[in-house]
């Protein structure tokens, strides 16, 4: 059956040929750009301009994801009587985007060029429009919602389904971040960002008692990169983030917190001539919201039987290898990918609360300017061990796991 789908995934290649699904639009071409002139000066002073991607989605699932478009792991059924080989197609086109950037020059040193950047998809509920970025940026300042300085945009693999590796940290907040750059090689961003506390579903199943609140500080982020190489194109980055996860607990409603932090390391490497090799290790306690497949599920802490709260621990990584096919318009990405989510230690009897692995191979193809198709492999798999809750709150008395195949493809035209 395997040897069957495989021949399949490259019979269909031959024919349908893809786009990284989350990144930005931000330095692509615009359709409408309407610019000004300052009157006395005849230089440049601002412009505004309209764009975004028109892009159609299909999947193909095997067996294993049935409800979901992007290939969540933590999603994987494990119990047999969940599992099933059907076949279901699918095609949407929620992720095409519209994009307004603004340019404005304040003719002042302290301040330099202004830029406004609003970019929106149709992934909200039944395909309603969904703000992905609203900020304002300056050369040292950033105000509004952007990628979380937790993040590294310059380590997304090529690929093509929505979330990409489990561990990606492809979380969008709202911030204030202060912009450092040292010459050509370093880069420095510290920040403040919206806090948000998910507590697992099953929080009730242990201590009814214990209940998320409102946040008194933010979620302090930075990060520090390198770049090198020729025109710099690789680079090495440190990122952090420190937060406090405050919730109330028993009758009175009397609140405390637990702090939670995390560490990722990442970067990419020459390969050879056109190749990339690109990695990401992350660990810390109580930072799964900032994780991609993870936040949905609200892993971030659970109440100990001590009446106090702990933040889980998470670690888990991607490695990512990119190939230019010769001077031909194609390029391939190949990604594996592990998570693991333990429990506080009054519930190791219970076992890890997630383990899984995501691996995936695709093929780019680029016909011309502005226009790309592709299509992808994908395999996952999950783990739930004796004593788990697993997500509707029942308890897994055995060891079990799940694993899921699909076939992904995609044709993107950025205007």
């Amino acid at each position: 059956m395997h040897l069957g789908r495989l021949l399949l995934f490259l019979g269909l290649m031959c024919f349908v040929f893809p786009a990284v699904a989350q990144r930005d639009l931000e330095e692509t071409e615009r359709t409408v750009t309407v610019k000004k002139k300052n009157p006395e000066t005849g230089k440049e002073k601002g412009s505004v301009s309209i764009g975004g991607m028109i892009k159609l989605n299909g999947i193909i699932d095997f067996n294993g994801l049935r409800l979901a478009d992007e290939f969540n792991i933590t999603l994987i059924p494990v119990r047999p009587e969940d599992k099933t080989n059907d076949i279901r197609f699918n095609m949407d086109m929620r992720q095409t985007r519209l994009v307004f950037v603004g340019d404005f020059d304040t003719e002042k040193k302290a301040v330099g060029k202004l830029k406004s950047y609003i970019e929106g998809d149709f992934y909200g509920l039944s395909g309603a429009f969904r703000l992905r970025h609203a900020y304002v940026s300056t050369d040292y300042l950033l105000i509004g919602r952007y990628w979380s300085i937790f993040s590294d945009l310059d380590t997304w693999p090529n690929v093509v389904d929505f979330d990409g590796p489990v561990t990606g940290i492809w979380t969008r907040n709202e911030q204030i971040r202060v912009k450092l750059d040292v010459e050509d090689r370093w880069e420095f961003r510290f920040g403040l960002e919206t806090p948000a506390v998910f507590f697992p579903n099953r929080v009730a199943v242990i201590d009814s008692s214990v209940a998320p609140t409102f946040q008194r500080m933010p979620d302090i982020t930075g990060y520090a990169k390198y770049r090198f190489g020729r025109n710099t194109p690789y680079h090495l980055q440190w990122s952090w983030v420190f937060r406090e996860l405050r919730y109330v607990e028993g009758a009175d409603e009397k609140s405390a917190s637990a702090f939670a932090f995390g560490g990722a390391l990442s970067g990419t490497f020459a390969c050879f001539k056109e190749d990339k090799f690109i990695f990401q290790a992350v660990m810390g306690k109580g930072i799964s919201r900032y994780m991609v497949s993870f936040a949905a599920q609200r892993y971030d802490a659970l109440p100990t039987t001590k009446g106090s709260l702990e933040a889980l621990p998470t670690f888990g990584g991607y490695l990512a290898y990119e190939h230019q096919w010769w001077d031909a318009p194609f390029k391939s990405t190949m990604v594996l990918g592990y998570a693991y989510i333990d429990l506080p230690k009054e519930f190791e009897t219970l076992g890890p609360r997630f383990a899984g692995g995501y691996g995936s191979a695709n093929l780019f193809w680029y016909p011309f300017r502005n226009f790309q198709a592709g299509m992808e492999y994908l395999v996952g798999w999950r783990r739930i061990t004796t004593g788990e809750f697993d997500f509707d709150d029942t308890v897994i008395v055995d060891q079990l796991e799940g694993v899921a195949h699909r076939i992904e493809f995609m044709t993107q035209y950025n205007f």
